[in-house]
């Protein structure tokens, strides 16, 4: 159970690949209160069953003003979609479907909790919104937060995506989690060198970083940082990639960097299709993720950072994660808040190509050890069946 597939990005991927893994071992179907239809298409052209039950979600405004009874509602087609199929494990994403999830009867509920929910638990994330954005958190955390609290509890088991989420969960839910961490395609991302791309930016030193526009990647912080990169390092030219192809916010973003007078060696990609992500995670020196979500959880996963790893390229990452880069071995970590401490470590490691190809080359073994879809997978069935939930029925299929 999602909230919404809007667009393909972290926890949708996440949803995919994790569900092509686990299907081997489970009949498996989906439920989202409402999609993108190109989107859902995606889910369907690898023959996942998606149930849309377009319904209202966070991502509408209505919702809010309607909660218990757009819950209740959604609760009671979830309910004749498990009874009709004999399922016996429902698991739910973070809010509301852990809070729908609570109201189902005869069947097992688990949570795969990214991280607490933002506009609830995140300071970074409510604090940088308008004003408007900000209040109205403040009034629905009064509202229903309780709610979100109650239903991670009553979750036969929880699991998360880092020591750092895990960490964030017991803090706020008083619930011990189970880390799986994420995945990468380790067959799609690895190092690939396209020539049109890299003689475009021959002679430049790329930094590449990706953005959804939202506080918590950190975008403002190191446009902030780039006048003082460049002036130390005149090559330095930064590649931004956006999750969400969202035109306006993308035009947004451009005269922002042009108004800044770094135009010229800051390039807005926007989104790029999927199929050359590799071959500007293999162009990049460095990766940056400047990500902070003041200790929330939010900022300490990235799917950017752990596909350019698999690509052979370091990554200067925010502390927010002390697991994905290891600090001085393959990359290296740097305070989100500290403007001086990023600038003195980007300059230093382009300078360094030594110290670059040192990282590079610990990189994508780092990966194909502690981050691939199969062992996410496996955490996930592991504790499924300590449980001892899982009774195989007569036709040889277990059922999720």
């Amino acid at each position: 159970m999602h909230s919404h597939f809007s667009h393909w990005m972290g926890g949708t991927v996440f949803i995919f690949e994790l569900l092509k893994k686990i299907r081997k071992d489970f009949s498996v179907e989906i439920v989202i209160q409402n999609g993108n239809h190109d989107v859902v298409r995606k889910f369907s052209s690898e023959n996942f069953i998606v149930h849309n039950l377009d319904s209202p979600s966070t991502n509408v405004k209505s919702f809010w003003f309607s909660f218990f009874r757009s819950c209740t509602k959604d609760a009671k087609k979830i309910q004749e979609i498990v009874d009709s199929n004999g399922f016996d494990i429902v698991i739910s994403s973070m809010f509301p479907t852990n809070f729908i999830a609570s109201k189902l009867n005869n069947v097992d509920i688990y949570q795969y909790c990214y991280e607490p929910y933002a506009p609830f638990w995140d300071p970074v994330y409510v604090n940088n919104s308008t004003l408007i954005k900000r209040f109205a958190a403040y009034i629905f955390k009064h509202m229903y937060s309780r709610n979100d609290v109650s239903a991670t509890r009553k979750a036969v088991k929880v699991f998360t995506l880092s020591p750092e989420t895990k960490q964030s969960i017991s803090s706020i839910y008083n619930v011990n989690s189970v880390v799986t961490y994420l995945g990468a395609d380790l067959n799609f991302y690895r190092h690939h060198e396209e020539p049109s791309i890299f003689k475009k930016y021959k002679g430049n030193q790329v930094l590449l970083h990706n953005t959804d526009f939202s506080p918590p990647k950190g975008t403002e912080f190191l446009l902030d940082c780039m006048p003082a990169i460049i002036s130390k390092i005149p090559s330095a030219k930064l590649l931004i990639t956006c999750s969400l192809n969202d035109s306006q916010k993308i035009e947004k973003l451009r005269r922002d960097i042009e108004v800044r007078g770094i135009a010229s060696n800051v390039n807005v990609l926007g989104w790029v299709q999927y199929e050359l992500l590799p071959c500007y995670y293999s162009l990049a020196d460095l990766v940056i993720y400047c990500g902070t979500s003041d200790g929330s959880g939010a900022s300490s996963v990235s799917l950017f950072v752990v596909e350019a790893m698999a690509c052979e390229t370091p990554c200067l990452r925010s502390n927010d994660s002390k697991s994905e880069v290891l600090d001085g071995i393959n990359g290296e970590l740097f305070n989100p808040l500290d403007h001086s401490e990023f600038i003195e470590k980007c300059t230093s490691l382009l300078a360094n190509q030594d110290l670059l190809d040192l990282y590079a080359s610990k990189c994508r073994s780092y990966i194909e050890n502690k981050y691939s879809w199969d062992s996410a997978a496996k955490i996930v069935y592991d504790n499924l069946k300590s449980d001892k939930l899982l009774v195989m029925p007569k036709n040889g299929i277990k059922n999720e």
